[in-house]
């Protein structure tokens, strides 16, 4: 379960693509008003209460198996 800030953090870092916080938001906005999204409002803060289960899998690009192996 991730909220919008931690999100756009973890989508913010060169591992895991570098996207632009106003991409992110939108991505987390679209994630979390699937029908059926896993959600809930046990976030860090008030203004980030909302909460998403996102898979990390599924955002992370694929590095090459050269940089991996080192």
């Amino acid at each position: 379960m991730m909220c919008e800030r931690h999100f756009v953090h973890w989508m913010g870092k060169p591992k895991n693509g570098s996207m632009e916080p106003g991409d992110v938001r939108t991505l987390w906005e679209a994630k979390a008003d699937e029908p059926g999204a896993a959600t809930d409002l046990l976030g860090p803060s008030e203004k980030y209460a909302r909460r998403v289960a996102i898979r990390k899998a599924d955002y992370i690009r694929m590095q090459d198996v050269q940089e991996r192996s080192r």
